[in-house]
């Protein structure tokens, strides 16, 4: 069998979780309050896989890079999370400008509000990632 890009973006989303399991968060992640089987199978929800998957992109841009800091989505504006500015200073833009970022802060939104939750168009997240 031919390793897809599916298969090989949930192996190193599931091996960072695994490596990054251990280390100490210095931050609490918002919490999922609806069940959308959005969980993986080691029983990680997408805020957390968001997170570590973002500090792990910004620390292999940067070594000092700190851990991606993510607050709930019910505190920000329209209940949604703010598109990626380019910011040349902060390793997480490159990193914010994916479709691993987009989906899994509309996924981690998601859990937060369910199925209402005010989604971000998938054209205005990457607007800002122009020169990226």
């Amino acid at each position: 069998m031919v390793p897809t890009i599916r298969s090989f973006t949930t192996l190193w989303v599931t091996s960072t979780l695994i490596y990054f399991s251990g280390s100490v968060r210095t931050q609490t992640i918002p919490e999922c309050n609806v069940n959308l089987g959005l969980f993986t199978t080691q029983d990680f929800s997408p805020c957390e896989v968001l997170v570590t998957a973002m500090t792990s992109c910004a620390r292999n841009m940067d070594p000092n890079a700190t851990e991606y800091t993510l607050e709930a989505v019910s505190s920000q504006s329209l209940n949604q999370y703010p598109v990626p500015i380019l910011d040349s200073a902060s390793p997480f833009t490159s990193c914010d400008c994916t479709d691993v970022s987009y989906n899994l802060h509309q996924a981690c939104a998601a859990c937060q509000n369910g199925l209402d939750s005010n989604v971000t168009l998938r054209s205005l997240w990457f607007r800002g990632c122009k020169g990226v």
